[in-house]
């Protein structure tokens, strides 16, 4: 359903533009995935296993072209906004930064959209049933939808805070920068942890790798509250992990990587988050083989 409303439903935005729009890779097919497809031109991402049970993942072969992708700009400004990550130099500067982490977010935004869509559609069809209303059911839905409207509205606030600082070269997002050993692997994420549309505290949390190089990138506002979340982060390595596998479905491998795999760590990434809390023992087997760099908050920063 989401394809074929595609093109008819999504508008680019940007700027209130009204073009259809085209699809986005997150991250930079031409300068990051394809340097670690196959011969059969393919990667690996996890996705949810609907032919045999929805409730667990499967590890599933794609073509780079539809890996990373979401209906986010139109062609004119999906090419003029972010030459320099489709164009990537090898430098990871406060350029690359802040326009990953525009791309980043308005894929979220195109993602609580379609929540929200869903949600909407569905409440509908409760309406018809009076009786419902009442119910702790029909409450905390109505409930979850006003959270994710919520979040919808100020994840738009972040998306034109950042389009600004880039607009007019006065960089909304500052990071740190850490280096880690290619292994082979993509992760890209966005945690908004703000409390309220005033104090913005999104964490941009990335892995990436160019030319045999690995970097661990973090990104966040310069504010005080954002600064004690990364700090913290950094000091705890077991929230990456745990956000690793809640967000299993944005790592992408290349087949060599997987190949690496234990079964015991393919049954930890391949398990329903929901189902199964992340445990201590979930954490020792997966930073033995995705890894972490010790001592962080020690390593230089920009």
């Amino acid at each position: 359903v989401y394809k074929k409303r595609k093109k008819q439903l999504y508008r680019c935005e940007h700027n209130g533009c009204d073009k259809a729009v085209i699809n986005s890779h997150e991250i930079s097919e031409t300068a990051f995935l394809k340097k670690l497809q196959n011969n059969n031109q393919k990667l690996f991402v996890i996705e949810n296993d609907f032919k045999n049970n929805s409730f667990l993942y499967h590890f599933k072969e794609k073509y780079t072209k539809s890996i990373s992708i979401f209906p986010g700009f139109c062609k004119e400004h999906d090419k003029n906004l972010f030459v320099e990550l489709d164009n990537f130099s090898g430098t990871f500067d406060s350029t690359f930064i802040n326009k990953q982490a525009l791309r980043t977010i308005k894929k979220e935004i195109v993602e609580h959209s379609k929540i929200i869509s869903i949600a909407e559609e569905l409440k509908k069809e409760l309406d018809i049933i009076p009786s419902i209303k009442s119910t702790d059911y029909y409450i905390d839905f109505v409930e979850k939808i006003k959270i994710q409207k919520e979040r919808f509205n100020r994840l738009k606030i972040i998306y034109q805070k950042i389009f600004d600082g880039v607009d007019t070269n006065k960089h909304q997002i500052v990071y740190k920068i850490f280096d880690m050993k290619p292994m082979q692997y993509f992760f890209s994420t966005v945690i908004d942890l703000s409390q309220n549309n005033d104090i913005l505290a999104p964490i941009f949390i990335y892995k990436l790798e160019y030319e045999n190089k690995s970097k661990f990138i973090i990104g966040y506002f310069d504010n005080q509250d954002s600064i004690n979340l990364v700090n913290s982060f950094l000091y705890n390595n077991k929230f990456y992990f745990e956000v690793l596998y809640q967000q299993k479905k944005k790592l992408i491998f290349s087949q060599k990587f997987l190949e690496t795999l234990s079964d015991k760590i393919k049954s930890i990434l391949l398990q329903n988050e929901e189902l199964n809390e992340f445990g201590l023992w979930d954490h020792i087997f997966l930073k033995e083989k995705f890894e972490f760099p010790e001592n962080l908050i020690n390593h230089s920063s920009q």
